[in-house]
């Protein structure tokens, strides 16, 4: 595995740790910060705004990295695609089981298939930076 493949593995099922004490408008675009931060890592820095300078690639041209769109419902989540081309990588929040007592809701990086429900249903596309 190459050695950003690595770092972002190691992301994976850890609590996002940016979310934490963030004011509402962070929040709000929580998924695509974590998308600018891993498109860091490639060396790419995506817009400040979500879905800015984005141009579509049909499922024939895929690159890595590439954002993932998501329509949830009139709002927009995002990921980055995984080099396997079948999983996307993505901050979800998590509410705490009812058995954890004085536990918060949470952020946590998850990876997750791009064909299971609900993803492969609302799938808007695939996108580079221009």
């Amino acid at each position: 595995m190459n050695p950003i493949n690595e770092k972002i593995n190691q992301l994976i099922n850890k609590p996002y740790e940016i979310a934490i004490n963030i004011d509402s408008e962070n929040e709000k675009n929580i998924c695509w910060n974590f998308c600018r931060e891993i498109f860091k890592l490639y060396g790419i820095e995506l817009a400040e705004y979500p879905h800015q300078n984005l141009l579509q690639l049909g499922e024939d041209r895929l690159v890595i990295p590439c954002i993932v769109l998501f329509n949830c419902r009139d709002e927009w989540h995002s990921g980055v695609l995984w080099p396997d081309g079948l999983h996307f990588i993505h901050v979800k929040f998590e509410e705490p089981l009812q058995n954890e007592e004085n536990k918060k809701p949470y952020y946590i990086v998850r990876e997750e298939r791009l064909s299971r429900w609900p993803w492969k249903d609302l799938l808007e596309g695939y996108y580079i930076n221009v």
